[in-house]
């Protein structure tokens, strides 16, 4: 699929009568072999940022970008992964982020939308829901239209 940085010109291609239930949806999300809860990381400025961050919001995969690395923290354990490969893409809500794992990056929000992220994360669960999408690997692979 080609690579679309507007991602107001994606729709997806949904699906009246899915199999699964909106309960049924697995979001777990895998980058560089660390395994997330949830596929819309938190971007920080630094480590102890993401450290401090990461101890107040449980399962929250927390972000900090430093030489060449990715650390990300979850439950305040970090795990370190080469930072190339994977493209980090901010959203504005829950429905960016679904198309950005669709179109292969992961979906970033700031510090400061901390506050969305539960918002955010049902709003991706309905997109996946709506494509019929049972994990984050099956909504890699939803059908969308890419409009012109």
């Amino acid at each position: 699929m080609e690579r679309v940085g507007d991602f107001r010109k994606i729709s997806f291609v949904h699906n009246a009568l899915p199999d699964l239930s909106l309960g049924e949806v697995d979001t777990s999300f895998s980058i560089g072999g660390a395994k997330l809860m949830f596929p819309i990381v938190v971007l920080v400025e630094s480590k102890g940022d993401a450290e401090k961050l990461s101890g107040k919001n449980k399962d929250v995969p927390i972000v900090a970008i430093t030489n060449g690395t990715l650390d990300i923290y979850t439950n305040g354990v970090c795990k370190e992964i080469p930072e190339d490969g994977h493209k980090l893409i901010g959203v504005g809500d829950g429905l960016e982020a679904a198309k950005v794992v669709r179109t292969g990056g992961v979906p970033f929000i700031k510090e400061a939308r901390l506050s969305d992220f539960q918002l955010y994360m049902r709003q991706f669960k309905i997109a996946m829901f709506l494509t019929n999408s049972k994990n984050t690997v099956m909504l890699g692979k939803a059908p969308v239209y890419i409009m012109g």
